[in-house]
C-alpha cells in the first residue's frame, strides 16, 4: 500500500524568501518586485514580459529599474512606497490622448498612457454600479455611503467570472459580444427598470435630453457631447411609440461602448 509523502522538515515558502533576500539574490529579487508593480499600474513593464527577466531581454528603462530596486532594499521592501511613488509620477498620471506633432511614441517610452482594459472585477464592479439609480446615493452619509458601495460590489463578485481576464494583446471576443446581447442575468440585473436602477430613473423622466445627460454621466461619468445628444435624441425621437425599448437600447449601447470597457 502506497503511503503519503512525509511532511517536509521545512517551509519551502520560508526557505524560498530567505534566498530571494540573500545579498547575491536581493537585487533580482527587488526588479522583479518592481516590474510587476510597473506592471500592474501602467499595463507594461519596464521589461516585457515581466516573466523573462534575462541579459538576453533587457529593460526599456535600466536607470530606472535599477533605482527602483535599490529603494526597495533601502526601505526594507515597503511596497506601499513604491505604489506611492509610481501613482505619484508624472508618468502615470499622464493621458492616453498624444498632444505632440506626429505620431505618438512607441508605447515603450510611456510618453502617453495606455489604454487598458478592465479586469473582469472591475468591470463587473463598473456595470453594478453604472446601472444603479444615481439619486440613490443621494443625502447618505459617509458611512452608508460606503456600506451601498460595498453592497453593489459584492453583489458584482458572481458576475465578475463571467468576463475574460485581459492579456497584454486583448481584444473582445464574440462570447463577450454575445454574453451583453443575450444573457438573460444581464437583462435582469443591469437592464432591469426596477426603483433603483438607472434604466427606472431614465424612464420616469419627460425630456429627452435629461434622460440622455443622466444615461451619459452615470456610465461614462462625463457629461454628454453636442453630437452625441443629437444622435441619441434623434434615436429616441424616432422611437416614440416604444420609448421603453428604446431607452434601455440606450443604456446597453452605453454599457457595450469602448469607453465604459477601457481604462482611458
Amino acid at each position: 500500500k502506497k503511503q503519503p509523502p512525509p511532511m517536509p522538515k521545512f517551509s519551502a515558502r520560508a526557505a524560498f524568501v530567505e534566498t530571494a533576500l540573500q545579498p547575491e539574490q536581493r537585487s533580482f529579487f527587488a526588479r522583479s518586485i518592481v516590474n510587476r508593480l510597473w506592471h500592474r499600474f501602467f499595463g507594461m513593464g519596464l521589461v516585457n514580459p515581466v516573466d523573462q527577466m534575462h541579459s538576453e531581454n533587457p529593460p526599456s528603462h535600466p536607470q530606472l529599474l535599477e533605482w527602483l530596486a535599490r529603494d526597495v532594499i533601502d526601505h526594507g521592501y515597503d511596497l506601499r512606497r513604491i505604489i506611492r511613488g509610481i501613482v505619484l509620477s508624472e508618468a502615470y498620471g499622464r493621458s492616453s490622448r498624444w498632444e505632440g506633432q506626429g505620431e505618438p511614441p512607441p508605447a515603450k517610452f510611456f510618453a502617453v498612457a495606455r489604454v487598458r482594459p478592465l479586469t473582469p472585477v472591475q468591470l463587473a464592479n463598473s456595470l453594478r454600479l453604472a446601472t444603479t439609480d444615481p439619486q440613490s446615493f443621494d443625502n447618505l452619509k459617509p458611512a452608508d455611503f460606503e456600506k451601498r458601495i460595498e453592497q453593489l460590489e459584492n453583489s458584482a463578485r458572481g458576475m465578475a467570472g463571467m468576463f475574460e481576464y485581459p492579456g497584454d494583446d486583448f481584444q473582445i471576443g464574440v462570447n463577450e459580444a454575445l454574453l451583453f446581447s443575450n444573457s438573460d442575468r444581464i437583462q435582469k440585473e443591469l437592464l432591469a427598470d426596477g426603483g433603483d436602477r438607472l434604466l427606472g430613473r431614465v424612464k420616469s423622466m419627460k425630456a429627452r435630453k435629461e434622460m440622455i445627460d443622466v444615461a451619459v454621466r452615470s456610465t461614462l461619468c462625463r457629461a454628454p457631447t453636442a453630437d452625441e445628444v443629437s444622435a441619441f435624441d434623434s434615436f429616441l425621437s424616432k422611437r416614440n411609440d416604444r420609448s421603453a425599448e428604446a431607452q434601455k437600447h440606450l443604456i446597453w449601447a452605453l454599457l457595450t461602448s469602448t469607453e465604459f470597457r477601457f481604462n482611458w
